[in-house]
This record gives structure tokens, C-alpha cells and sequence, in this order.
């Protein structure tokens, strides 16, 4: 959103609570910084200012109102760059939201309904640094579509080392002997024996997935 289209919005929808998500690149715009800082400011009645020949000119847009919003601002990172971005940060509570790969998996279980997807990536989670609801329902259509190989190609989304994420693989793949996972590895990933050992040492342990059937949905949508 540029900074004149914030302005209007935020004239249509005065004294509404306002909720601007994917605010990463909005906060590092000058001018839409400048009309936070009026909009977040703490008074309960704020004044918006857009003195321009845009809203000289304008029948249906003012120069300024009044407004008595509440704000959310969410956003992926909060950096700050300036002493008007700092100046917006003072003006906020600030709640930073990171939940654990675990708890992120636990709260899956409420929608996700294929099990064989969820206890996958519930073998994998030593292995992922941050956990992603949406690796479940990729997950669950590359399998919809048939891709039999479902699980290499999710590991690979998942791990950003492909040969880490085909060795993985072959791990969580009871059916597989240890020479069938050597040769797998070396035609897949192009790299050596000595690589697949080296790679399988880094390995935690995958123990199997603890979760109770009553945790589990017995139907639903997964994705």
C-alpha cells in the first residue's frame, strides 16, 4: 500500500479497529511512518494530516480528520531504522510471538487430517530450526497429487542442504537396507559414500512420533 492509499483508508474506515498485517516494507516508508505516528499516537482522539494539493483538491477526501481507532500492527521483523521509526515504537506494546516447533506441531493436530503427514514431519522436527504450519498441507497435496515421493520433496522445502534432506530421507524409510540407502543416496544427490556417512553421523536421533489418538482429529480438511 502506498502512503496516500493508507491515508484513505484510514479516513473510510475512522474510529474502526485497524489491523495492518505484512507491515515489513510499510514501516520502512517514510511518510506511512509519519502517519503511524499520528494514527498509534496514545491520546483516545487522534488527528490524521495529508496536506497536500491532493486533499486541497479533493471533494471527497479531507486534508484531515479525526479518528479514535485501535491499531495492530503486525509484522514478520521490527527493525529500527530511525528516530521516527523509534519514536512509533514508543507509542506501541510491543509482543513478540514465537512459538516453539512443538507447540506449532501440537496446534496442526487441530485441523490437519492426514496422519501419515503429521507424524513425518513429527520424525523430522529435531532437524527443522523453524516450523512452518504450511509444510503440512504442501505436504499433504504433493501426496493428494500422487507424488510418490512426497517425503524427499518436503525434506528438501524443509532443510535448505539437499543432500542432508535426501539422506533424511532415506533414514525415515524402514523398507530400505543400509546399502539400498548408500546407492539411493549417491544417484540422487551426486555426492559419495564417504559423504552419505558423514552426513548420517550429523544426524540426530528420529525417534518415532508420541501423540494420542485422542490428540488427533478423526476427519477434516488438510489444507
Amino acid at each position: 500500500m502506498q502512503p496516500f492509499g493508507l491515508y484513505r483508508h484510514l479516513w473510510e474506515y475512522r474510529d474502526c479497529p485497524v489491523v495492518l498485517d505484512d507491515l515489513d516494507g510499510l514501516y520502512a516508508e517514510s511518510h506511512c511512518v509519519r502517519l503511524l505516528k499520528s494514527l498509534c499516537n496514545t491520546q483516545p482522539v487522534r488527528r490524521i494530516h495529508w496536506l497536500t494539493n491532493i486533499t486541497a483538491n479533493s471533494s471527497d477526501t479531507p486534508a484531515s480528520f479525526c479518528t479514535t481507532s485501535s491499531v495492530i500492527l503486525i509484522a514478520n521483523e521490527w527493525r529500527t531504522l530511525n528516530a521516527n521509526v523509534r519514536a512509533l515504537e514508543d507509542r506501541a506494546i510491543i509482543l513478540h510471538f514465537a512459538p516453539s516447533n512443538e507447540e506449532v506441531h501440537r496446534k496442526v493436530a487441530d485441523w490437519c487430517a492426514d496422519r501419515e503427514v503429521y507424524d513425518f514431519v513429527a520424525r523430522c522436527l529435531p532437524m527443522i530450526s523453524t516450523l512452518s504450519m504450511r509444510y503440512y498441507a504442501k505436504a499433504s497435496r504433493l501426496k493428494k497429487a500422487g507424488l510418490g515421493d512426497w517425503r524427499n520433496s518436503l525434506l528438501q522445502m524443509i532443510l535448505p542442504d539437499r543432500p542432508a534432506a535426501i539422506a533424511l530421507a532415506l533414514q525415515l524409510d524402514a523398507d530400505l537396507t543400509k546399502k539400498q540407502r548408500v546407492a539411493r543416496f549417491m544417484a540422487n544427490s551426486g555426492q559419495s559414500r564417504a559423504t552419505y556417512f558423514r552426513i548420517k553421523r550429523q544426524l540426530p536421533s528420529l525417534p518415532e512420533p508420541k501423540i494420542a489418538a485422542s490428540d488427533f482429529p478423526a476427519s477434516g480438511d488438510a489444507g
